[in-house]
């Protein structure tokens, strides 16, 4: 059978791995007996004639070929294809046009197909090998890989690390990236890959080593390098979009695998459940088999196959015969030698780097809406799922309300329930949203100022498990508890020393967030919260005023329409404030806008640490203020305050009392590292479901310390 004539378009060549994929993709499929591939690194202003092909695919990509004329290629009578690598569980085209090309062709096997259109295919893994059981060793080398971007979570993995093991190496290599560099190089002042390799070394304990290489490797030395590990761990928590491609040379290493629960390893959760579900240890001893799964499933023939069956049915659907078939438009702009036009080509190249940054920096802040991607949804197995109802309060300018929606959107998440959220203001309003749903279970966000009308009497009259969301507790507060209200108790405070069986410590909760804004030049310093006199705000001022002559101070203070409906607290607090500044080169910000969980991440994000300084005499319950700075990637500074016990308790350096303002931003975040494991959306959502099969007598026979799926 004549091989049909096809042309691979790659991105530039370059330490990238949009081009690397490429190689991966070209190399599966350049042995075909269907096709004959001619394979090409599409640099900018070459052209390429196209004429003898049947068959042209393009590895495009916005951030390496921002000079490509997507016009033109729109217009041509080219059959061509498109090889898309950063897809959305919703959506392939977050980053390609879906309309300039005839198919779509994603490295995604949790793509819906659309035949004509898109195309879901497996890993283009090369070769394998088997899979091995290194349990046992007596210093475990944990490795670990990729580009330096945000979101890689290289700290997280020092952290895990730590609390397995009391000696391991974490080798850890990051090579230098030409489409990142330039663009990430801002973030710290310095380049990136530096910045998280320090913050790695001052995350380990005693006993555990960090080794830095910067290697770009090829996939054959990157394959060695993983099998020469115990286990590879990638424990991301970027909002972008696409697979990751590390995970594919660990794969071929027949190494075991750990990954987080990141949409970008969706691919990988049917087979390998993610930290913390398995810690690194079970995914150690379930490693062999769930690689193993993986490596039939995703391999050079898999891939080649359904590639050439992608080709072959789109040609039929769009009705072209790809045997026949001629193309006469070029692939890329073609430049001609005239001065004129050499002057403006020199003029573009040059500007390639910066158009490219700009890109890049679109790209990684794909997650610029308040809706969250989807995420990891933990297994259960067991048949009886319960209908549980949240109700919370109206007011949405309440820490009480906010508190009480973002438990009920992860808990949203859990599969063995299905959870109904309601925010009511009376017991009319609940009792028709409880004779409506008829749930299992009733969650009540209750705090006494906010839900009066949650009465003795009301609650005696529902003859289901009632369990409520407690503020402002303590020892002594959770001791005299009774079930007047409640069956259940449930405490967020992990400072709480309790032996009761109707209390449910729940875990903190750090919203996913990832921090792509560049440190300000200029320190700048923020802190937010209503304008009470207890938080603090003017001695914020003042103590950061000690230590620096040049700073700015941008404060987020919304009114409270329950308790200063007419401002005049908050207003009294203002003028405090503007009273305390005492040097010229020290600027203040006041806002009053009630901003949403992401607007007010970006805010604490853009600044060069936060600062919160409450009256050290308020011993009622614990701040969730601290919880939106920790997740914002930036470096925290506090006082003694009680309320913040459950973060001085585990870091008292990062308290004023013990350190300068000065020394706790020079430790940047690692000091925080520990709480995006133990208080991350992973970790929420493990506990609540271990929680309710025991609460609701669930039975979950779905065991997650057993194989892989």
């Amino acid at each position: 059978m004549k091989r049909l004539p096809a042309i691979f378009l790659n991105s530039p060549k370059a330490q990238c791995s949009i081009h690397e994929s490429g190689n991966m993709i070209y190399s599966a499929i350049r042995d075909s007996q269907k096709f004959e591939w001619d394979y090409i690194d599409l640099e900018h202003g070459r052209a390429v004639d196209v004429k003898k092909y049947a068959c042209a695919i393009y590895n495009y990509h916005p951030g390496t070929m921002p000079y490509l004329d997507l016009a033109r290629i729109r217009k041509s009578k080219l059959f061509k294809g498109v090889v898309i690598l950063e897809t959305l569980p919703e959506s392939v085209f977050p980053l390609c046009p879906s309309d300039v090309f005839d198919f779509h062709l994603a490295i995604d096997p949790t793509i819906k197909v659309q035949p004509g259109h898109i195309y879901s295919l497996p890993r283009p893994i090369g070769k394998c090998y088997a899979p091995e059981d290194k349990q046992g060793e007596e210093i475990p080398r944990i490795g670990t890989f990729g580009l330096g971007t945000p979101g890689k979570g290289f700290e997280r993995v020092v952290d895990a690390v730590n609390r397995e093991f009391d000696k391991a190496i974490i080798r850890v290599n990051i090579p230098s990236a030409e489409f990142c560099d330039g663009a990430t190089y801002g973030l710290q002042q310095k380049p990136y890959a530096d910045y998280l390799v320090a913050i790695m070394k001052r995350t380990a304990k005693p006993g555990i080593s960090i080794e830095y290489t910067k290697n770009f490797w090829s996939q054959e030395d990157l394959v060695h390098w993983c099998r020469s590990n115990t286990v590879n761990v990638f424990l991301y928590d970027r909002l972008q979009p696409g697979l990751s491609a590390t995970t594919d040379q660990a794969i071929a290493a027949g190494r075991p695998l750990v990954v987080s629960d990141n949409t970008t390893f969706r691919h990988i959760h049917p087979y390998v459940q993610p930290y913390p579900f398995w810690s690194i240890k079970e995914s150690i001893a379930n490693g062999p088999q769930a690689i193993g799964d993986m490596q039939k499933a995703w391999n050079v023939e898999s891939f080649r196959v359904s590639f050439e069956h992608a080709l072959i049915d789109a040609a039929k659907k769009h009705q072209r015969n790809i045997q026949n078939e001629t193309l006469n438009t070029p692939a890329s702009v073609k430049w001609n030698s005239s001065t004129k036009l050499a002057k403006i080509s020199r003029r573009l190249k040059r500007s390639i780097p910066k158009i490219c940054n700009k890109i890049k920096v679109k790209v990684l802040k794909i997650d610029a809406s308040d809706k969250p991607l989807p995420s990891y949804q933990m297994r259960y197995s067991g048949q009886k799922i319960a209908d549980v109802l949240f109700v919370n309060h109206k007011n949405v300018q309440c820490g009480v309300h906010q508190y009480g929606r973002n438990m009920s959107e992860q808990l949203n998440k859990l599969s063995c329930i299905r959870l109904h959220y309601t925010a009511v203001d009376n017991s009319k309003e609940f009792l028709a949203s409880y004779d409506r749903i008829k749930p299992s279970a009733i969650i009540f966000n209750h705090y006494p100022f906010t839900m009066p009308w949650l009465t003795q009497d009301l609650a005696n009259g529902l003859s289901v498990l009632k369990l409520g969301f407690l503020h402002e507790m303590n020892d002594e507060s959770v001791a005299e508890l009774d079930n007047t209200l409640f069956d259940w108790h449930l405490i967020s405070d992990p400072t709480i020393q309790s032996n009761r069986t109707d209390v449910f410590q729940s875990p903190r909760l750090l919203t996913n967030y990832c921090n792509y804004f560049p440190i300000p030049k200029i320190p700048t310093f923020g802190s937010f919260g209503f304008g009470f006199p207890s938080k603090k705000f003017p001695e914020c001022i003042d103590r950061i005023q000690d230590e620096y002559d040049e700073a700015k101070i941008v404060l987020h203070m919304p009114f409270n329409k329950l308790v200063d409906s007419d401002g005049k607290i908050t207003k009294s607090t203002v003028r405090e404030c503007k009273s305390f500044i005492r040097k010229p080169g020290i600027s203040l910000s006041i806002h009053h806008s009630f901003l949403s969980p992401k607007r007010l991440l970006d805010s604490l994000a853009k600044n060069t640490a936060n600062i919160f300084l409450y009256d050290e005499t308020i011993s009622k319950g614990i701040s969730s203020v601290l919880e939106y700075a920790i997740a914002s990637r930036r470096p925290l500074i506090v006082n003694d305050c009680p309320m913040f016990r459950h973060v001085t308790s585990q870091v008292p350096e990062i308290s004023v009392r013990n350190r300068s303002i000065r020394e706790i931003v020079s430790d940047g975040i690692s000091p925080l590292v520990p709480f995006y494991n133990e208080w991350s959306e992973a970790m929420f959502q493990k506990r609540w479901q271990e929680f309710f099969c025991h609460a609701l007598k669930l039975h979950d026979h779905s065991n997650i310390q057993q194989g892989a799926a």
